[in-house]
């Protein structure tokens, strides 16, 4: 996230930390105050605000705290640092919500009212189910996507999971197909054509995904119009329909550059790519679909790909060239893998050429090797990227 706007003064964030000197117990015995402290004093520097994001990083002065506050109107970030050690305050800062982000933002206050649980108990059961400490906690943040609310939780080993902001419950993020998250090739074309319906005429399939509600299981397609570059989000469960459109920035514009300018000409339609899976993995489900562009040999190549189940239950992520009629085209099966945060190459391990990528992109604004998700390759990129070294 991109710390930007207003700064406040040294003086100021040194009379906040005396305050809470005087108003919150430092802890003697304690190395560190602990997410539980972090969010009260978050909390208390922004009444009437929501705590909507807790992390937890590395610096050349020690560990801190970053929290984050949001008032209803969702345009402004308050943003708390805090000393782990001693639970003094190290920065506070203001920054403007760009697009999409104040819509997500948005999303979240919009279902704020549903919430039963906050960050301590999320953290507390996330604590219970994964058995890891909280110093192996990166961030924590309150999240709303296709119709729920929930904490997102990210681990410094690569474990990612949600808790519920309504019912508590824990659930593992799953980035394959499963029985729980998938559809049929068939029923998922029946989602695409509602949102082809939807969106109407010069929009494009561009990406989707699924997600397990206490409803029911939510389908979200992204549509892309090449003509604008903007991107049409369309959620639906059942009867709910949940329609957003944006311009695209950060890693996710990267994406739509990739593709923007042949997706409109690409031999591949989704629908014909839904239909080659059921051709090649008879019974098979499916849990979302892509399409990306990558090149090769100074050639763009545009290719469809899906995280797929098949009838034997074997996840695998199955993919098709775009630029190929369906009938020609080569179908490449792949066991799904799991790459730690940091390791840029892709070689299953994070070592020195991944270290010499970041380097050379240090303190600039590069969503690729972006790891904190805040658009730049800074120190705190660094931290996770060491924290998986080997």
């Amino acid at each position: 996230m991109f710390r930007m706007a207003r700064r406040l003064p040294t003086f100021v964030v040194a009379a906040f930390s005396a305050a809470l000197t005087l108003s919150v117990p430092t802890p003697c015995a304690r190395a560190d105050i602990g997410f539980a402290q972090a969010a009260a004093t978050a909390r208390m520097l922004n009444p009437g605000r929501t705590l909507v994001s807790l992390g937890h990083r590395i610096t050349n002065n020690g560990a801190i705290y970053t929290t984050g506050c949001i008032d209803a109107s969702c345009q402004l970030m308050y943003g708390v640092d805090i000393n782990a050690a001693n639970g003094f305050i190290v920065g506070v800062e203001v920054e403007a919500l760009l697009p999409p982000e104040d819509r997500a933002m948005r999303d979240v206050m919009d279902r704020i009212h549903l919430v039963n649980h906050g960050f301590e108990d999320a953290l507390a059961r996330a604590r219970t189910a994964t058995g890891r400490p909280d110093v192996l906690l990166e961030r924590c943040d309150l999240a709303s996507e296709l119709f729920m609310i929930f904490y997102d939780l990210r681990y410094s080993d690569g474990l990612r999971l949600m808790v519920d902001a309504i019912t508590g419950e824990v659930v593992p993020v799953v980035e394959t197909a499963g029985s729980a998250n998938s559809l049929t090739p068939v029923q998922y074309h029946s989602y695409l054509a509602r949102a082809q319906d939807i969106a109407g005429a010069g929009w494009y399939p561009f990406v989707s995904e699924t997600a397990v509600t206490q409803q029911g299981l939510a389908v979200g397609v992204t549509m892309l119009n090449p003509q604008s570059g903007r991107l049409m989000d369309i959620g639906m469960l059942g009867k709910q329909l949940d329609v957003v459109e944006f311009t695209p920035i950060g890693s996710l514009a990267l994406k739509v550059a990739g593709v923007r300018s042949s997706i409109a000409s690409t031999a591949v339609s989704a629908g014909q790519f839904m239909a080659r899976i059921e051709h090649d993995f008879p019974g098979s489900r499916m849990s979302g679909f892509g399409l990306a562009g990558q090149f090769n040999n100074s050639v763009l190549r545009i290719s469809w790909s899906a995280p797929v189940l098949t009838a034997l239950n074997q996840p695998l992520e199955f993919a098709v060239d775009a630029m190929t009629p369906i009938d020609s085209s080569l179908g490449i099966s792949s066991v799904p893998q799991h790459f730690a945060p940091g390791d840029y190459n892709r070689d299953g391990r994070v070592f020195g050429e991944d270290l010499a990528e970041l380097l050379s992109m240090y303190n600039q604004q590069y969503p690729p090797l972006d790891l904190d998700g805040d658009g730049f390759v800074k120190g705190e990129d660094l931290a996770i990227l060491l924290s998986n070294w080997g």
